[in-house]
């Protein structure tokens, strides 16, 4: 039995495979062919996802071919050999790939005999796991586009050697928080209707997040306990289901959020144009070697000198490269009472800025020390959204 599959699919399976890697690791990895589809199905314990791409094969209507192997093993030969494949699957236990314009080609074993009975248990298997852990008291959360630009920013900084960081979700209003920022964002539509703290883990927002910009009906169903989360993506016709693991994210209390930021008594509030505070950024890129420049840290000066002239400085030096700049600010307010001169992570503060709406950025920020209360972050603030980047050093004065 053969059949081909053209590079638009190719492309669609190996990501969709490469996706799932934290999702099935084991190799129950099966798949089934039809006359015009290929349908793949991976599970392990509790977890599972299928899916189904368009190929073009030698069976008639009506007739299916079933066979088991490692899906990673599939889609990284299929990416060796090339993008539009014929597959043939022999009696001989293995599988042939080859490029049907270079000709170049790579045999894979196959695993195991599958045939339509193990195709059936694993349906029954599936519909079992839906029916008893998906069918009452379940909580559903639209993945809007709002909600997905929240996804892209916290995912660059949850940290990826703990699967169970999370976001965390009740009504419209979606939290995350690290070593080194605290995002808080009013979503401009309600997420789900229920009082109640959804957690997000990074494996669900890894997973779903290269579909979701290309399908705006993407479902993700809690069940009773919270424990498991069965997701549907229609446009890519992918339904997974996955086990989470025990939450360990905890929000700051309100206490701690103050504890964190500048108090009223001791601050200087600015107010700075979002493009302004890019384009000041913007300058540092590519000025230093990456791998020497950890977290894109740069010095803000807040001193009344530059205040006075309506202002800060932003400047960064190393062996390399010295480089300085001016924003344009206005102050607000300032009741501070010490010069206010920093370190902190200008990627941080830029990747926030994408999650503002408006054409302006409130900031608040003072000179205690890091290690005093009120002294450890930086306030930034808009009329949907709120965050505390934490100061990375002090700045010589």
């Amino acid at each position: 039995m053969k059949f081909n599959i053209n590079e638009q699919n190719t492309n669609r399976l190996v990501s969709i495979i490469g996706n799932a890697k934290g999702i099935c690791s084991t190799t129950e990895h099966y798949f089934k062919v039809t006359q015009d589809s290929l349908k793949v199905t991976l599970f392990s314990n509790s977890n599972f996802m299928e899916f189904a791409i368009d190929v073009s094969s030698d069976l008639n209507a009506g007739e299916e071919k079933y066979f088991k192997i490692d899906a990673s093993n599939f889609a990284n030969t299929i990416t060796k050999v090339g993008k539009n494949v014929e597959v043939e699957v022999g009696d001989d236990n293995k599988i042939t790939i080859k490029n049907t314009e270079t000709k170049n080609k790579i045999s894979l074993t196959v695993l195991d005999e599958v045939d339509e009975s193990t195709e059936t248990s694993i349906k029954d298997m599936l519909t079992n796991l839906k029916t008893k852990e998906f069918s009452a008291d379940t909580l559903e959360v639209k993945v809007s586009e709002d909600l997905l630009s929240f996804f892209k920013i916290a995912q660059k900084f949850m940290n990826k050697s703990l699967a169970s960081n999370s976001i965390c979700i009740n009504r419209n209003l979606a939290k995350y928080a690290d070593f080194l920022i605290i995002l808080k964002k009013t979503l401009k539509e309600e997420a789900f209707a229920l009082d109640e703290d959804i957690y997000l883990q990074k494996i669900i927002v890894d997973f779903i997040e290269p579909f979701a910009k290309a399908d705006d009906k993407i479902k993700l169903i809690f069940n009773k306990e919270r424990n498991k989360v069965l997701i549907e993506c229609p446009t890519f016709g992918i339904t997974s289901a996955m086990a989470l693991l025990p939450i360990q994210f905890e929000y700051p209390t309100e206490d701690e959020l103050k504890n964190f930021s500048p108090a009223s008594d001791n601050e200087v509030v600015l107010t700075i144009g979002k493009e302004d505070l890019k384009n000041a950024f913007s300058l540092f890129n590519g000025t230093f070697r990456q791998e020497l420049w950890k977290w894109e840290t740069v010095t803000i000066d807040a001193s009344k000198e530059y205040l006075d002239k309506g202002q800060i400085k932003v400047e960064h030096s190393d062996l390399t490269a010295e480089c300085e700049t001016f924003v344009p600010v206005a102050v607000s307010s300032n009741t501070a009472d010490d010069a206010i001169n920093f370190i902190i992570s200008s990627s941080c503060i830029s990747d926030f800025l994408n999650l503002v709406d408006g054409n302006s950025v409130s900031i608040s920020m003072n000179g205690l020390a890091l290690d005093t209360v009120h002294g450890p972050g930086i306030k930034i603030f808009s009329d949907s959204i709120e965050a505390i980047c934490c100061k990375i050093a002090e700045a010589d004065n």
